[in-house]
């Protein structure tokens, strides 16, 4: 599913949503010198401030993005098991419970696939992984995945 659409099942399904303005866009790229993809700036522009009651308990929105980028590198960095780094063409997006993140690259385009980290895997040792876990596609992909447990959580989605 398009980007678009995932944004407008969300729009359709929750009730409180507040998006960013485009000087506050503009201002996060500025930030980290980079421009963010397309389909990600249209995500925050839409829904990148609140959606009450989706991704609760993970830092998702606007307000936190600057501090996961330091807080996803000192994540992975700190795992003396796992050979790779956050560099500065990842861009964190999603950080749950300070142990588990999901970020792009700023450089795979409009709809860029998504990597995962944890930090374990069975809740007490540090994960003996080599490399990130590509597990979507693209960001429309993932997010679309998350809104269908979401909802079907909710009883929404029959």
């Amino acid at each position: 599913m398009k980007i678009e659409g995932v944004i407008q099942v969300i729009e359709q399904n929750w009730k409180w949503i507040q998006g960013c303005s485009v000087a506050e866009i503009n201002a996060l790229e500025e930030t980290i010198g980079q421009s963010l993809p397309t389909d990600y700036k249209l995500l925050l522009s839409r829904i990148g401030k609140e959606v009450d009651g989706f991704m609760t308990g993970s830092l998702f929105y606007y307000d936190s993005l600057l501090a996961m980028q330091e807080h996803g590198r000192a994540l992975v960095k700190k795992n003396v098991h796992f050979p790779k780094a956050l560099d500065e063409n990842c861009f964190v997006f999603w950080f749950h419970q300070g142990y588990s993140i999901l970020f792009f690259k700023l450089n795979e385009g409009a709809n860029p696939p998504i990597y995962f980290y944890t930090e374990t895997e069975d809740g007490e040792s540090l994960v003996e992984w080599q490399d990130f876990k590509k597990v979507s596609d693209t960001l429309s992909d993932c997010l679309w995945e998350e809104v269908k447990a979401h909802l079907s959580t909710e009883k929404r989605i029959k």
